[in-house]
């Protein structure tokens, strides 16, 4: 009897450690992912100050189920587009937000998902599910795009073959180097 409140003793030890362990690594992900996260809002944050600054005009463009609006600077670059795309019920949504560099290359998107629940008359919760960052040589060709869906980044980096062919392949990378 003895040997048996033991093991049962060991075994909940045992779990009480594991879940312990388990807990604080749940943590400290979360602290790393939220500090990804707000990685995400400055560059965000610094790409709207920069189309505050250098918007001239927006343009829109409706088509079946989808709304485009594109933000120009003076000099007709490409600053900002933003598209929405909704279901027949109206309650699925989502949005793609391209932020194009000084050369009007698209340099940032975030991919959101919409939930159907309002917060307030007019607003909805979006949720980030996709960050991509884009990579140009000095002459404007695409060589990398990092992405990211969930917290799975990946980094696809793209050349030409001997034919001129335009090829890539991909790499897992750690979140950390999703900025480098």
């Amino acid at each position: 009897m003895k040997s048996k409140l033991k093991w049962i003793f060991l075994f909940l030890l045992q779990f009480l450690f594991i879940n312990i362990v388990y807990s604080q690594s749940q943590k400290n992900n979360a602290y790393k992912r939220s500090g990804y996260l707000e990685k995400h809002k400055k560059v965000e944050r610094n790409y709207e100050l920069r189309l505050k600054r250098k918007l001239s005009c927006t343009d829109t463009i409706l088509t079946n189920g989808k709304m485009t609006i594109r933000y120009f600077a003076k000099n007709n670059l490409k600053l900002k587009d933003i598209e929405y795309s909704l279901t027949r019920e109206g309650c699925k949504q989502y949005a793609w937000e391209n932020f194009y560099n000084k050369r009007g290359l698209i340099a940032y998107s975030r991919h959101h998902g919409m939930t159907c629940i309002k917060l307030a008359e007019g607003e909805y919760d979006f949720h980030p599910l996709q960050f991509r960052r884009y990579k140009y040589d000095r002459k404007g060709n695409l060589t990398s795009i990092i992405y990211d869906e969930g917290g799975m980044p990946k980094k696809y980096l793209f050349y030409k073959d001997e034919y001129g062919n335009q090829q890539y392949h991909y790499m897992k990378i750690r979140q950390v180097d999703f900025w480098k």
